[in-house]
């Protein structure tokens, strides 16, 4: 079709394709998240593992010591770095790694097995920090069957901040908020300034810890 340039999100299931298609184009490419060197070196992402890590102590500050992750990497950076901040602020905390208290789901969209898994296999849990906000919702429907009051007697935190995680009526989501609308704008300035010919530096930003009605301090 004629295009200059090109802004592209590459996912676990396509970036190999991506990379097979891209390894001869002469115009400049732009990755928004999950960024491959071998598809190109210029990209804005989230820093996943600094943003995970302060979800964890968000926890923790609320008096949380016995908190589980429940990941899912199956060769995705972004989930893989989520899990590496999540390790990061346990230790850095002065508590001892368990890594039982992580359990890898295989699908987002069907982790109730998985999640019961873990609950069942660490019942001392008090807290639960999901790799995303769908994980975090079925957990939530879960405490809710096992009549596990949230979050008086147990919190949960998710990542992203998709749009049900505020429009939930029992449970407003305490989550990672990602600057998307930034990350867009701040890509495409990128690929502009490419095509103007301009030097330009790949960016990882911040995220923002939003606290609602799913997580609360320990014992209150």
């Amino acid at each position: 079709y004629g295009v200059s340039g090109l802004l592209i999100m590459p996912l676990v299931t396509n970036w190999k394709v991506y990379a097979d298609l891209l390894a001869d184009v002469d115009f400049p490419v732009v990755q928004i998240m999950n960024p491959q060197p071998q598809i190109g070196s210029h990209y804005v992402e989230v820093n996943n593992v600094l943003a995970a890590n302060e979800a964890v102590q968000h926890l923790l500050r609320l008096g949380h010591k016995k908190i589980g992750f429940i990941s899912c990497e199956h060769g995705d950076i972004s989930m893989a770095q989520r899990t590496l901040g999540y390790r990061m602020a346990m230790e850095q905390s002065g508590l001892p790694f368990m890594p039982e208290w992580i359990e890898e789901i295989g699908c987002i969209d069907d982790s109730h097995d998985s999640i019961c898994h873990l609950l069942d296999r660490c019942p001392e849990l008090t807290a639960l920090f999901c790799v995303c906000d769908k994980v975090a919702l079925e957990a939530l429907k879960i405490l809710r069957e096992r009549n596990i009051n949230v979050p008086r007697d147990f919190s949960v935190m998710g990542f992203d901040d998709m749009d049900f995680a505020s429009q939930q009526v029992v449970f407003p989501m305490t989550t990672v908020k990602q600057p998307q609308t930034q990350i867009g704008q701040i890509a495409g300035e990128m690929l502009l300034a490419l095509l103007r010919g301009e030097s330009v530096h790949s960016v990882s930003m911040g995220c923002e810890i939003v606290e609602r009605k799913t997580t609360a301090p320990l014992g209150v």
